[in-house]
């Protein structure tokens, strides 16, 4: 799976990944020139982060909050943000646990 400059590696059940763009330009329309104001973006059901990825790459000068109510969440995005090697070594060395049978 090749992953595109602004998207993000997982899908999360009721997740805007497919309408992230459609959503972030509806926002724009609707208050031109947001992006370019917005100086933190708040994301409380992180989830995926498909939102907080597509608005963080239209306002590049904004912080990020991100929160979830699941703490298995903030643990990976954080461990991700901080240690990407560590990461990737942990679940690319861990595929077993992913592999599904074949029907």
């Amino acid at each position: 799976m090749k992953i595109a400059a602004g998207d993000t590696p997982i899908s999360w059940v009721g997740g805007k990944k497919r309408l992230r763009k459609q959503i972030a330009d509806a926002m724009e329309a609707a208050a031109p020139g947001i992006f370019a104001r917005t100086t933190r973006i708040v994301e409380p059901f992180c989830g995926s982060m498909a939102m907080t990825v597509e608005l963080a790459a239209r306002s590049p000068n904004a912080s990020i909050v991100a929160s979830d109510g699941e703490p298995r969440v903030i643990a990976m995005w954080q461990e991700l943000a901080h240690s990407p090697a560590n990461f990737l070594r942990e679940v690319l060395g861990d595929q077993s646990a992913y592999q599904t049978s074949e029907l």
